[in-house]
């Protein structure tokens, strides 16, 4: 098989930075374009060094979207919310695979947009063909689509938890609560004030409570698994002093007795066959320093059945599972590849 002839629109950003590394590293790709306003011309070498390869692989100017069509089969989009439509829809006319790491494609409703993202979507006939890409359950859909939607870092973290529960109808839907801990890179290469060393060391801060931008994403994929019912969900985000990381607690009503082994045994069952969920038992919570600069999601289940409570504590890389490795597990999967490729054992 021919190398995959690759692009990243926002290379240079932390989401950008990461697809480059991991990009470095796979060897079926063929690295062909890398953008960046700021560094446009400079080699990428001379901004990450430690990158390696393709060091000498200069960045270029993001609207020349002619040749980055004529030199890929497949592009990243890793730009801000609501800055990479044009580009998506421009290259997914051409034929090109585009895999947009942003929230751009992930919300079925329109108006969501307008809402959460306070802008009118102007391709909403796009948001119908595009695959939301969870890529441990939308497996097939992902195989057979060229406009891939990453899900966000706090819904991956969240669905893949709770998924298996949702399906068995041991859990409720109707509410459920997560308390998640997030590093600062979530929130992008930004110029922000609450974002500054002095201000996030030594510091816990809770933000975009009630109506965080991910609630609309996570209840619309819980709807899917448990259709006909009513769905809600409590989510407290919570800034900490980190660079990357996100610790997720997330509790639901049990729905009917089952033992610890049971549900254990359950959800290793429904994961037997994805590679970077790893479901620890017998008391084991998982912690930061297990998925941190990887692909993996790392989740365990705790049943307080006298109080007929389940507590699922996960843990991922927000730049991995929760952006750049998903993605590259998607164009793996969407290119024949196996999963793994280019992401570790």
């Amino acid at each position: 098989m021919s190398p995959i002839r690759v692009g990243v629109i926002g290379a240079s950003g932390y989401s950008g930075e990461e697809l480059v590394r991991l990009l470095a590293n796979h060897p079926g790709i063929d690295l062909r374009i890398i953008t960046s306003r700021q560094y446009e011309n400079m080699p990428l070498g001379s901004v990450f060094p430690n990158i390696g390869r393709y060091g000498n692989l200069p960045f270029s100017n993001p609207d020349q979207l002619e040749i980055i069509s004529k030199e890929t089969d497949a592009v990243f989009l890793a730009l801000p919310h609501g800055k990479g439509l044009p580009y998506a829809h421009y290259l997914y006319e051409q034929g090109k695979v585009v895999i947009d790491l942003s929230a751009d494609f992930r919300l079925q409703n329109p108006l969501d947009y307008e809402l959460y993202y306070k802008f009118s979507h102007p391709y909403p006939e796009l948001l119908k063909k595009a695959v939301y890409a969870l890529a441990e359950i939308y497996v097939e859909q992902i195989g057979s689509s060229n406009l891939l939607a990453m899900p966000g870092c706090y819904p991956t973290g969240v669905l893949l938890s709770i998924i298996p529960l949702l399906k068995k109808g041991w859990i409720d839907p109707q509410l459920i609560e997560v308390f998640a801990i997030s590093g600062t890179t979530g929130a992008g290469k930004t110029l922000d004030s609450k974002l500054l060393f002095s201000e996030i060391s030594e510091n816990l801060r809770p933000y975009g409570f009630p109506n965080h931008r991910h609630v609309p994403e996570i209840l619309q994929e819980i709807k899917k698994m448990v259709v006909g019912k009513p769905v809600g969900v409590l989510f407290v985000p919570v800034l900490a002093p980190l660079c990357r990381g996100i610790l997720l607690c997330i509790t639901a009503t049990l729905t009917t007795n089952i033992s610890q082994q049971e549900a254990e045994d359950a959800v290793m069952e429904f994961y037997k066959k994805s590679p970077f969920i790893k479901v620890l038992s017998q008391g084991i919570m998982p912690e930061l320093k297990f998925v941190l600069h990887t692909n993996y999601l790392y989740f365990s289940i705790h049943l307080l059945a006298e109080k007929k409570k389940c507590l699922v504590v996960a843990a991922i890389d927000n730049l991995g599972k929760g952006a750049a490795g998903q993605a590259i597990q998607a164009m793996n999967i969407r290119f024949g590849l196996a999963q793994t490729t280019g992401l570790g054992p």
